[in-house]
């Protein structure tokens, strides 16, 4: 287990690992530990986005939750929010240095020497 967070809007707990698998677990006292989650509007997970890290051969290495929504930033610089109960992507930023190298020093006119001394 590389990340855990508990949801306490929907009593459960979040888990990533090491091979980019995403699972839910019940944290109230009936189904402690069980895969019957509340909220969720999908029965099967192929029909959401929490394959999606292994796909990519990454893994979260923070995970963090305001009730309806997961933010994770993973091994790859990408920082993924997915939704609770479609267990769908709703954005993905990509947080390498080399995209913002770009933007700015073509957006600002500098050269790679003064951006990077700002």
């Amino acid at each position: 287990v590389t990340s855990m967070v508990h949801n306490a809007m929907y009593t459960c707990v979040i888990t990533t690992d090491r091979n980019g698998m995403i699972e839910l677990w019940s944290s109230d006292e009936v189904n402690l530990g069980s895969a019957k989650v509340q909220g969720l509007e999908y029965d099967y997970k192929p029909k959401t986005d929490l394959y999606e890290l292994l796909k990519k051969k990454t893994f979260a290495l923070a995970l963090a939750t305001c009730g309806s929504h997961y933010a994770m930033y993973c091994q790859d610089h990408k920082v993924r929010i997915l939704h609770h109960g479609t267990g769908k992507m709703v954005i993905r930023y990509d947080e390498r240095s080399k995209v913002y190298d770009k933007t700015f020093s073509s957006a600002y006119g500098m050269d790679a020497l003064e951006y990077g001394k700002r």
